[in-house]
């Protein structure tokens, strides 16, 4: 489903060169959940970014068999304050020309937990929670092969993060769709993925599976450091 090679990005600021990512290479499976884990800085973002064609890599390549959509981080700033929820969910139909059917919008909020009566609500008018559903469910109207996860979950309360990542679960399974999940958060990424690959400073540090993570089999000490801080 994707193929990643040697990606290196580098960002010049100030006349400053920063190294975001360097010789960067992976592969997803279709209908895999794959991880991409690490501190702030390390260039797990930069790889969505790269997947979604906002920033370009400076070397290496990638294909990508399919069509994919982003879930930003904030689902308060990712969201038209002044557009109804239904005239959201209908932007990206009408944005390809596509047929726009209320009836497909109607179960598409169905489907990611929300009622009808949701499509005339404006975002101000919802929780965090459901402005998050509301992304995902922009994401899932265009019937995407990939969806690109960015910290899906962290403006959340702790408390409706459980809800998301399960609803999450449920629609992979129902949809059949690739999902890479970027994350600092490493019980997230071990109860979403199969596959997990940590970053630090723009380099791949591990490959490992959510399983072999849970039962310590894990080979980089800078992986266990980072299992011994979040378990």
């Amino acid at each position: 489903m994707i193929h990643a090679e040697n990606l290196s990005v580098i960002f010049e600021k100030k006349g400053q060169k920063f190294q975001a990512l360097s010789d960067v290479s992976f592969d997803v499976k279709k209908g895999e959940s794959f991880g991409i884990i690490g501190e702030s800085g390390s260039g797990k973002t930069t790889i969505l970014n790269v997947l979604s064609g906002m920033v370009s890599q400076n070397s290496g390549a990638f294909k990508l068999n399919g069509t994919l959509q982003y879930v930003f981080q904030d689902p308060y700033s990712a969201l038209h304050p002044y557009h109804t929820i239904g005239r959201i969910l209908e932007e990206p139909l009408k944005i390809r020309k596509k047929i726009v059917d209320k009836s497909l919008i109607i179960q598409c909020l169905k489907n990611v937990g929300l009622g009808e009566e949701y499509y005339f609500r404006y975002p101000h008018e919802l929780s965090g929670g459901q402005r998050q559903r509301v992304v995902i469910g922009r994401a899932l109207v265009m019937q995407a092969d990939v969806l690109l996860l960015d910290e899906p979950t962290s403006a959340l309360d702790v408390s409706v993060q459980a809800e998301i990542l399960n609803l999450l679960k449920d629609l992979q399974e129902k949809y059949k769709f690739t999902m890479i999940l970027v994350t600092h958060d490493l019980p997230v990424v071990a109860f979403m993925c199969n596959d997990i690959l940590v970053m630090r400073q723009g380099k791949v540090i591990e490959r490992i599976t959510s399983t072999n993570l849970r039962r310590g089999m894990i080979k980089n000490s800078y992986t266990k450091e980072l299992v011994d801080l979040s378990f």
